[in-house]
């Protein structure tokens, strides 16, 4: 016969705390609001009215979607502007990770990957000293920032960055943020978001 459950004290109080849900619940509809305004926000910067997006990319509406379970702690997204289809990928993703941190990221695949990387590779001073994390795992959708999946961006070369690219098919830069300031998390945001679009900007190719 198998041992009966038991709960050790710290499950004891979860299992019946009134507080952390309704907390919870309440933080995430926090969160919702803040990631509408920053979407708002973002739309009304000149960068992005001039910008040329890639076709079919939705750069009015966007979404947020929430899910339970990344690598164990709940989470909310924000895909805005997002282009996603089976060839390419653009998107910046503003993302909250509870216990961890907000993260914006840049995430281009397939024919976006190949045809920004020239610019990339011309302009990133414009996106340097922001402590910005460079993917290098397989998985574009990989967002824990370690030490097995990322490095700094500033401290690879040109040509690793180029391989990186070749062999995974996607780019991806994020920075992140520790922070319960609303104004804050939007500075940085906005910051990152306007300096990404300069540097893409620099792409010139008439097909894409």
């Amino acid at each position: 016969m198998l041992p009966l459950i038991q709960f050790d004290d710290k499950e004891s109080d979860l299992l019946y705390n009134t507080e952390i849900f309704p907390l919870k619940r309440q933080v995430t509809q926090k969160i919702y609001v803040l990631f509408e305004q920053i979407k708002t926000r973002l739309k009304d910067t000149e960068q992005h009215k001039q910008f040329t997006f890639p076709s079919g990319t939705d750069n009015t509406t966007g979404k947020i979607s929430q899910g339970e379970n990344y690598l164990s702690f709940p989470w909310v997204i924000l895909d805005f502007p997002k282009l996603f289809n089976k060839q390419e990928i653009f998107a910046f993703r503003t993302l909250f990770w509870y216990g961890h941190y907000f993260s914006f990221s840049l995430v281009l695949g397939g024919r976006s990957a190949e045809f920004y990387l020239s610019a990339i590779l011309k302009n990133r001073n414009l996106i340097s000293g922001r402590s910005l994390y460079f993917s290098t795992h397989e998985d574009p959708w990989q967002h824990g920032i370690t030490e097995e999946n990322s490095l700094l961006f500033d401290e690879i070369g040109d040509d690793y960055l180029e391989k990186q690219v070749q062999e995974h098919g996607y780019f991806k830069i994020t920075g992140r943020i520790l922070s319960t300031d609303g104004e804050e998390i939007y500075r940085k945001v906005e910051d990152l978001y306007i300096s990404i679009l300069k540097t893409l900007s620099g792409s010139t190719n008439p097909d894409h």
